[in-house]
Formats: structure tokens, sequence, C-alpha cells
């Protein structure tokens, strides 16, 4: 089992307020995908290191991700040819289609709200920067190790 103890006020230690920047500027990097399609990539990626189907659970801090699945929202814009209540176009289509169609062959559930895994996320964080992982291998998944 793993536990971590951390002060509250965690400033004056600058390893982890290294790691703290770096996480930011890795985020900053990829805002500019889009926070809603970002938060799509980190789950597709995911899915993409299944190789056969299971039963999972999926964290996520992302509402948005959830409810697509929970609210029955991706059911109604495949009803309505991939428009909104409002008659507008879905917003990153691509990704909600890949999400569902890698999750068909899965038993699922959603649990939203922080979770455990911030540490790992750092760790994969600091490999792109070494120069070890890419992006793309965090964001698209590798099947090489990675």
């Amino acid at each position: 089992m793993y536990y971590e103890i951390v002060p509250m006020d965690r400033s004056h230690i600058p390893q982890i307020a290294a790691l703290e920047r770096e996480e930011a500027e890795c985020k900053s990097a990829l805002s500019a995908l889009g926070e809603k399609r970002e938060q799509l990539l980190a789950v597709i990626g995911a899915l993409r290191r299944f190789w056969k189907s299971s039963d999972i659970v999926i964290h996520t801090h992302s509402e948005y991700v959830a409810a697509g699945f929970t609210k029955g929202w991706l059911e109604k814009w495949v009803e309505n040819d991939w428009k909104t209540g409002k008659g507008e176009p879905v917003s990153n289509r691509p990704e909600w289609e890949e999400m569902a169609e890698l999750l068909n062959v899965h038993e699922f559930e959603f649990c939203v709200g922080k979770h455990t895994y911030s540490n790992v996320m750092a760790w994969w964080i600091r490999k792109v920067r070494e120069g070890y992982l890419e992006i793309e291998d965090i964001i698209y998944g590798s099947r090489n190790g990675g």
C-alpha cells in the first residue's frame, strides 16, 4: 500500500514546487487542444491500453466526460444527427465517437472526483520532460511499454 503525507503548504519544498510547475506547464501546453477535448483524449488514451473486454471504472475529474454517458447525452446526440438540444453541432464529435466505440466492448462506470493517481500523472509528465516518452504516448496510448 502507498501512503503520502504532505504538509498543507508545500511551496517551501523545492522538489514538489518544481514538479507542480512542470505539471502546470504541461497543462498549459495541452490547453491549446481545448480543455474538454483534452479530457476526452485522456480517457481515450487510457481505453486504448485495454487489450480485451473488461469491467472498468473510469475515474475522472470531468463532469463533461462522465455526463456524455451517465446523463444520456451521447444517445441524444446520435438520435439528433450529432446536434445539441439547441441544434448546434456537437463539439469534439470525433473524440466522442471514438470513446463510445472503445467503451462498447466493456462494462464500465464513471466515478467523478479527485483521485489518488495525481502522483502517477506527475511521473508521466516528468518522463515526457526528460525525453523518455512522447506526449502522444500518454494521450493516444503506447503499446510499447509506455
